[in-house]
């Protein structure tokens, strides 16, 4: 018999671009999708609500009218202002926050660490930065839409092809070459080493040069070595976008689409299939129906998608004992 193809509902055809938005109707639909999506292919995000963008924490703290700020060319006016107003400060003082974070953390955080690395660590603590944290697991971006709901809202889930993210390294990298050349022992090393390897250090000498240089958009996916119990049990990594710029935009440039496009993904009409929408798109927005929120809690924990699974020690067994 041929295969099924689900998602096969309305009839106006128009063509699939590269983002999308898709809203589906059953579990079945995303136990489908989840069957289809290559892992390691997508990287994924879950969302609370259906309408929020994909906006780092350290974006989220900008106050509105403040994005001048930013592309001023006087790096202390935003900060002399954020202080004065007890508001946290923007990436162009990220390396002074990362030094200040290792200066009082100096039993935890050694000097050698990477500079990606202390970052991932002060967003895990509370500080917002530009990461945005994702998972190659569909399963762990589910549990983190529906995790703590209470309502009965839309929510979603964000997926990103991999393949643009690790097309991107060499591009960056022969950009970051011609904006500093002279820096021959890191290109060097950074000649050496494999694609992970390559993604942090390149990620190391953004946060190092900030402000030299005229960089250009970009994302970076980052997964960090080491024995973080919660990265691991999360499969998780960070996107890492290259400027003060919107992560937005960031996103937009390394997948080759619009900015307007990430911010509002056309809606996917279910003309075709999913089949057909997952090997053309770049960027996925699924949107989760209201209805789900009735069983979404019994099918995670159906699938042992729990806190204590996704936060291994204390905190995971105090967040699960509220569902007991």
């Amino acid at each position: 018999s041929p295969k099924r193809k689900r998602g096969a509902k309305m009839s106006s055809k128009k063509p699939i671009e590269r983002v999308m938005s898709v809203k589906i109707d059953s579990w079945a639909d995303l136990f489908y999708l989840a069957q289809i999506m290559k892992f390691g292919d997508w990287v994924f995000r879950g969302h609370a609500r259906e309408e929020w963008k994909l906006e780092s924490s350290r974006e989220r703290e900008v106050m509105p009218g403040e994005e001048d700020y930013a592309e001023s060319k006087d790096p202390h006016a935003y900060r002399d202002l954020a202080r004065h107003l007890n508001r946290p400060r923007l990436i162009g003082d990220e390396k002074e926050v990362i030094d200040d974070f290792r200066r009082l953390n100096r039993d935890s955080v050694a000097e050698a660490d990477d500079e990606i690395g202390v970052l991932a660590t002060m967003q895990h603590y509370g500080t917002p930065t530009r990461l945005l944290d994702f998972s190659y697991s569909l399963g762990a971006a589910l549990f983190f839409a529906y995790d703590r709901a209470v309502d009965m809202k839309k929510h979603a889930i964000w997926a990103v092809r991999t393949g643009p993210l690790y097309e991107a390294v060499d591009r960056v990298s022969e950009r970051y070459k011609r904006v500093d050349e002279s820096d021959y022992e890191f290109w060097r090393d950074y000649d050496q080493k494999r694609l992970r390897d390559k993604v942090i250090s390149l990620a190391n000498y953004n946060i190092r040069k900030r402000g030299q240089g005229d960089w250009e958009e970009g994302v970076l996916l980052v997964t960090l070595p080491g024995n973080n119990k919660r990265l691991i049990a999360q499969n998780g990594l960070f996107l890492f976008p290259l400027t003060d710029k919107s992560f937005a935009l960031n996103l937009a440039v390394t997948l080759g689409v619009s900015e307007d496009q990430v911010n509002e993904p056309e809606l996917y009409e279910y003309h075709s299939d999913f089949d057909s929408l997952v090997s053309r798109a770049v960027l996925l927005k699924i949107v989760l129906p209201q209805k789900f929120g009735r069983t979404a809690q019994n099918i995670l924990r159906q699938m042992n998608l729990t806190p204590a699974v996704f936060f291994p020690g204390m905190e995971g067994i105090a967040r699960t004992v509220r569902y007991r």
